[in-house]
């Protein structure tokens, strides 16, 4: 199990004994607050991905080794909007899906990082994200009381 928190540590947990196993701890940056939100693992359990503030970063999960840094790329007015809130990975491992603050809804190619498609899904903070178990849809909940539900092949092809 991971946890993160409003501190920048990011925590690997052991269960069912709850024997702490790994932490990260990212820096703050200028004047901006890092918090940790969206924590997923990899359906392989390779990779641990997180939001981090605007960013989302990808460890190996077993190295404890950054893979890589994605920045969200949002035109928010605000660094706070820009903050990443939720991820979910395809069931194939293939596609990452974050949400933000301002409500943008990403699809990002897991292995190499690129992204694939930017949507305005909802009209505030997007708080969660998930995948059906056949990959062919996607689900998002919002602050702004909707839950809407996205064919992947779909958004995919915009």
């Amino acid at each position: 199990m991971v946890s993160g928190s409003y501190d920048g540590t990011l925590r690997l947990w052991q269960l069912p004994d709850g024997k702490l196993l790994r932490t990260w701890q990212e820096k703050p940056q200028a004047g901006i607050l890092t918090w940790i939100e969206g924590v997923t693992i990899s359906p392989d359990g390779q990779t641990l991905i997180a939001g981090v503030s605007y960013t989302m970063k990808l460890w190996n999960l077993h190295t404890g080794t950054l893979i890589r840094t994605l920045d969200i790329g949002s035109n928010a007015p605000t660094v706070f909007q820009k903050r990443v809130t939720t991820t979910a990975v395809s069931p194939n491992g293939q596609v990452l899906a974050s949400g933000t603050a301002q409500g943008t809804l990403q699809l990002w190619d897991l292995h190499t990082g690129g992204l694939l498609r930017t949507v305005s899904a909802h009209q505030t903070r997007i708080h969660s994200l998930v995948f059906s178990t056949d990959g062919k849809t996607l689900s998002s909940g919002s602050d702004d009381g909707s839950i809407k539900i996205w064919l992947v092949e779909q958004l995919l092809s915009l």
